[in-house]
């Protein structure tokens, strides 16, 4: 709804309200030579938003293994995973499922670690302290 298609140029145009999933529409365009028909998929995609950990400081320990993983939750839908700086060594962040995990291979300070999760409507951030212990 809200997205409209005009019959003289083709152009679809307005504003969605809401997110919705792939729609395939079938558009006819006709003029005195004949006419054409195909179907156009419209998804439409939000932003992700209130992004949150289950452990928004954590704590690790060198040479032992992150268990269980960090588990992000988030409200729509993601496609990416990013987190700036790079996590300490042994640490990564699943680009996929944005779960933290790992073994971190030596002890490291205090951090502030900003986690994006994105897709094509926009992405949202949620910072994390995260440290390593000997």
């Amino acid at each position: 709804p809200c997205l409209r298609i005009d019959s003289v140029s083709g152009l679809i145009s307005g504003t969605p309200t809401g997110q919705s999933f792939a729609t395939n529409d079938t558009v006819t365009a006709s003029s005195f030579a004949g006419s054409t028909t195909f179907v156009i998929s419209i998804t439409v995609v939000g932003a992700p938003s209130n992004l949150s950990y289950d452990d928004e400081f954590p704590t690790y320990k060198a040479g032992t293994a992150i268990s269980p993983s960090n588990v992000p939750t988030v409200q729509g839908i993601v496609t990416q995973w990013s987190v700036t700086p790079a996590l300490p060594a042994g640490i990564t962040l699943n680009a996929t499922t944005g779960y933290i995990s790992g073994t971190p291979v030596s002890s490291s300070a205090g951090a502030t670690y900003t986690i994006t999760a994105s897709n094509t409507g926009g992405s949202v951030q949620r910072a994390i302290f995260l440290q390593v212990n000997p």
